[in-house]
């Protein structure tokens, strides 16, 4: 369900949370791990509630960065 303003559910959260951790990245610094944070909110409030769906549109939207080693060796690369 679509985020409406009203607090996320406990489902909400894990998913949303699984996408942060799948899409970061090496030396990443604190604003853009803020900035990958405040685009998949606005991706979920706009109705992308898809996890992979939402993983694409998410890198498709942000500048290309090496991926986190420890995401990299959980997804078998």
């Amino acid at each position: 369900m679509p985020f409406s303003g009203r607090g996320f559910e406990p489902e909400e959260v894990a998913l949303l949370g699984r996408v942060f951790e799948r899409t970061s990245a090496a030396n990443e610094n604190r604003d853009e791990r803020e900035q990958r944070a405040l685009l998949i909110l606005s991706l979920y409030g706009a109705g992308v509630t898809d996890e992979i769906k939402l993983e694409q549109l998410l890198r498709d939207q942000m500048p290309r960065r090496t991926p986190n080693s420890a995401t990299s060796a959980r997804r078998g690369r």
